[in-house]
């Protein structure tokens, strides 16, 4: 099975195909667990902007990381546009007091927005005025003198953790040409060792290795799904037929029993609004009927 041929659409059509309910019901009778690692690329970009911002309570900071993300995301040409303007994550000293008003026009749309429909959000109202302070700061420290327009940098990062978590297990990764040769160049050493408890292999001639690009496809599009507005996730569940209801419980209860086996198997970088989505319908749709 290739997932680039079998599932195409959106995780709503993906919930009907035959091949979801097989390989998903494959993993639970082998007691296999999934152990994986979720960036959103977006909110991984533009979270270095909360960062830079002085006086934030740091208890507070993944809520401000959220709101900015939804705020940023809501019109991608006008933030794409607005970064490339700036040169971001390079912007100039002399560029902060514009850039930052940029950031915060895109702010009160969506405070205004929500005035429309009578909603208050405090935690977009804090930002909105610890922005608008951060405006007389003389450097904004991490998207300052970094590569012009390179919002994402290396992923090997995301590999060497997972290699640090767990030196006592063999893992085995997808052949990515580049991240090998990023750490090949670097020693992962633990208490003075060198660790070698990984390899990589082709997904062509690894069966377990094609399971899991299948897997990741499907986890892909669930959180594209999940990274919506509750009450719209809310209702294109509430209207699944009974072939994807029963498809996407077998997936919650995958994921269930992988959480519950080892937490650490579930790795996210991403808008905590969407992570709390995907532990909430876990809980909703994941126990053992």
């Amino acid at each position: 099975m290739k997932s680039t041929k079998d599932l195409k659409g959106s995780f709503i059509e993906i919930l009907r195909k035959d091949n979801f309910r097989k390989i998903l019901q494959l993993i639970q009778d082998k007691g296999w667990h999934i152990h994986f690692s979720i960036v959103q690329i977006l909110y991984y970009g533009f979270v270095d902007i909360v960062d830079s911002i002085d006086g934030l309570d740091v208890d507070l900071l993944f809520a401000f990381k959220a709101e900015l993300y939804k705020v940023l995301k809501k019109d991608p040409n006008t933030t794409v546009s607005i970064f490339k303007k700036y040169k971001y994550p390079n912007v100039a000293t002399k560029d902060i007091n514009n850039f930052l008003s940029e950031i915060l026009t895109l702010i009160e749309s969506v405070i205004t927005e929500d005035a429309k429909r009578f909603i208050i959000n405090p935690f977009l109202l804090v930002l909105k005025s610890c922005i608008e302070k951060a405006k007389e700061q003389k450097e904004l420290t991490f998207i300052q003198n970094e590569t012009t327009h390179e919002w994402v940098g290396e992923f090997e990062q995301f590999y060497k953790q997972q290699i640090l978590n767990f030196p006592k297990k063999t893992l085995v990764f997808d052949e990515e040409k580049q991240v090998m040769n990023q750490i090949a160049e670097e020693n992962i050493i633990i208490n003075g060792k060198t660790l070698n408890n990984y390899s990589f292999k082709e997904s062509e001639s690894d069966a377990m290795i094609q399971v899991c690009d299948y897997v990741v496809s499907i986890l892909r599009k669930y959180i594209i799904f999940l990274d919506r507005l509750e009450s719209e996730v809310d209702a294109d569940i509430q209207n699944f037929d009974e072939n994807q209801m029963n498809n996407y419980k077998l997936l919650n209860r995958i994921l269930a029993a992988s959480l519950d086996y080892n937490p650490l198997f579930v790795h996210f970088v991403a808008s905590q609004h969407t992570v709390a989505k995907y532990h909430m319908y876990i809980k909703k749709y994941g126990k053992i009927e």
